[in-house]
C-alpha cells in the first residue's frame, strides 16, 4: 500500500504484564518544562514504551505523542494526568488507558473497546456487492453500502471523541484522526488538503481505497467511503444535510478516488 511518511508508525502490542496509556500533549517549547515532564515520569515509576515529538504547526512548541507503560506506577493514569494538568507548560493533554489491540500504532492507537470486530478479505466484500448488485441492481446496491458507511462514519466519529477527547484537539487535528484511522484499518488513505473545513465544502481524495481495489466498473464504486465521509463531517459539523458525491474513481480508470463534499447550505 502507498503512505504518507507519516501515516504508519511502529505496532504497539502490550508484553506479558504492560499496562500501556496512550499519551498526546501540546508542550509549550520549554527546555524546563521538558525536564519537568520527565521527571515527573521518571518519580512516578513511568516506563516510556515508545515516545515521537515534533514542532508544532505554529512553531511555538512540541507535540508528544507516546505509549506509557503504568504498570509499575502507584498513581496510575489518573495520576499522572492530574500531575500533567497542573503543569503550565503543558496546553492541551489527551490520556487514554484503555489497551491496545493488534491493529495498533504508535500515532493512531486503535484501543479495544467493548465492541466484537471482525476481519474480512476485501475480496469477500467485493463478491459479496457483486452478487448484490446482480439481485438489486447497482442502484440498490448504492443505497445499501453508502447508508453502511453513513452508520460507519457516525459511529467513528463519536467513538475517536470519546477515546482522544477530541474536543481538546482543533478541527483539522480531529480530521487527521480520521485519516489515521482509515490508513490503520486498511480502508485508504484520505487527502483533505481540498477541503474547508470551516466552510464545509470541498473535494477529498481517496488513494487506495479498497471499494475499488481490482475492480473495473462503469460507475464509480466507492459507496461505503462516500457514506463514511457524509456519517463523519455530519457529525463533526453537527448537520443532517452533507452531501457526498464521488467525482473520480479507480474502478472506472481513474488514477485516485474523489469526492466532493457540501452541506447543501448554499
Amino acid at each position: 500500500m502507498k503512505t504518507y511518511p507519516r501515516e504508519i508508525g511502529v505496532l504497539q502490542v502490550p508484553k506479558k504484564g504492560e499496562k500501556l496509556a496512550g499519551v498526546y500533549m501540546l508542550l509549550k517549547r520549554e527546555r524546563a518544562g521538558l525536564e519537568t515532564v520527565l521527571k515527573g515520569l521518571f518519580g512516578a515509576n513511568v516506563g516510556v514504551r515508545s515516545v515521537e515529538m515534533y514542532e508544532r504547526d505554529d512553531a511555538d512548541g512540541w507535540v508528544i505523542s507516546a505509549f506509557l507503560d503504568m504498570s509499575k506506577s502507584p498513581y496510575g493514569a489518573s495520576g499522572l494526568e492530574n500531575f500533567l494538568k497542573r503543569l503550565d507548560c503543558v496546553d492541551e493533554l489527551a490520556i487514554s488507558e484503555h489497551t491496545p489491540i493488534l491493529h495498533q500504532t504508535s500515532l493512531f492507537p486503535i484501543m479495544n473497546r467493548n465492541e466484537r470486530v471482525i476481519l474480512q478479505s476485501v475480496k469477500r466484500i467485493q463478491h459479496v456487492r457483486d452478487q448484490l448488485e446482480r439481485i438489486l441492481t447497482s442502484s440498490g446496491v448504492s443505497v445499501i453500502f453508502y447508508n453502511m458507511g453513513l452508520e460507519n462514519g457516525r459511529g467513528l466519529h463519536k467513538m475517536l471523541v470519546q477515546e482522544f477527547r477530541a474536543n481538546l484537539l482543533t478541527i483539522q487535528q480531529r480530521a487527521n484522526l480520521l485519516k489515521d484511522h482509515l490508513v490503520a484499518s486498511g480502508m485508504g488513505i484520505l487527502d483533505l488538503t481540498d477541503l474547508d473545513l470551516e466552510e464545509r465544502s470541498g473535494i477529498v481524495k481517496l488513494y487506495e481505497g479498497y471499494e475499488c481495489d481490482g475492480v473495473r466498473k462503469d460507475r464509480p464504486t466507492c459507496h461505503a467511503s462516500r457514506g463514511i465521509l457524509a456519517g463523519y463531517f455530519g457529525n463533526e459539523w453537527m448537520l443532517d444535510n452533507v452531501k457526498v458525491v464521488e467525482l473520480r474513481c479507480r474502478a472506472i480508470g481513474d488514477p485516485h478516488c474523489e469526492f466532493a463534499v457540501g452541506t447543501g447550505e448554499r
